[in-house]
């Protein structure tokens, strides 16, 4: 897995300042960790692996994971008011971009990347701008590269309970056939032993 890093103006040096998140329950490694600043702008990247969980699906995993890390990052980055964006699929990657503010009001941009690798893992890097008109061409950039694969499908457990979600009439009408199945083997069994 390789993670481009930030293609800032060379006037944007490191800030040691802004430090790596610490480990949570979540089992995240930092793979990648980047904070680079010119003046009042501040612009971060930082990247994740954990392993995928079995029987999740990429709906339910993306917006889990971008959430989380989001607001890590508007927290490094002391942003307020940030949006929701929507999830669009760039290549392998979904790509949730949400507009934000400083303290200041500056306008501020947030960038969440994830990916799933080959062996398993989910990727993510979150990438922040103080200042869009600054660095937010930047951090728009692709950041992820590597053993990029497709989403793995969900569970039969997760696919069934997700079908009965979308699909309530047509849960309902199997719950009642199941049920209906059943009281028939255990009068014909109760009958009959």
């Amino acid at each position: 897995m390789n993670v481009e890093p930030l293609a800032l103006d060379p006037s944007f040096v490191p800030d040691t300042t802004i430090t790596p998140p610490a480990p949570t329950s979540m089992d995240l490694t930092v793979i990648s960790f980047e904070a680079r600043r010119h003046g009042d702008d501040v612009a971060l990247v930082a990247c994740f692996t954990t392993p995928l969980r079995h029987g999740f699906s990429r709906d339910e995993v993306a917006p889990l994971a971008i959430d989380a890390l989001r607001d890590l990052g508007l927290r490094k980055l002391g942003l307020v008011d940030a949006t929701n964006g929507a999830l669009t699929d760039v290549g392998p990657v979904i790509r949730r971009v949400d507009a934000a503010r400083t303290s200041a009001g500056v306008a501020a941009t947030v960038v969440s990347d994830l990916g799933f690798t080959q062996s398993g893992e989910l990727v993510t890097c979150v990438s922040g701008c103080t200042n869009d008109a600054a660095c937010g061409q930047a951090i728009r950039a692709p950041r992820l590269a590597g053993d990029l694969t497709a989403a793995p499908p969900p569970g039969l457990a997760m696919s069934l309970l997700l079908g009965g979600v979308h699909h309530p009439e047509g849960a309902v009408a199997l719950g009642l056939t199941a049920a209906l199945a059943l009281s028939v083997l255990a009068v014909h069994f109760r009958r009959y032993s």
